[in-house]
């Protein structure tokens, strides 16, 4: 039987709040809110924005569809991997 894919919510800091998502593969970093001002700001687990928002629950939505949908662009250490691969070649 697999595991229900899941977030866990940390608070480490009075800001900051993290999502580490579970599956059956594992966990893995699922993104962060972090409150600026009145502002909540969302990213998801590979550092791009999702947006800013005025509730928290808002911003946890849309890290939680980020980690639902899976990532949509290689992290940025890899970006540009592939040109100098051809170009090596």
């Amino acid at each position: 039987m697999s595991a229900v894919p899941s977030l866990v919510w940390a608070h480490p800091d009075a800001r900051l709040w993290v999502a580490i998502g579970s599956t059956h593969e594992g966990e893995s970093h699922a993104g962060i809110v972090e409150r600026i001002g009145d502002a909540y700001l969302a990213f998801d687990g590979i550092g791009g924005r999702l947006g800013s928002f005025s509730r928290r629950t808002d911003a946890e939505d849309a890290v939680r569809s980020a980690w639902q949908r899976g990532p949509v662009r290689a992290p940025r250490r890899l970006i540009g991997t592939r040109d100098r691969l051809l170009s090596a070649s």
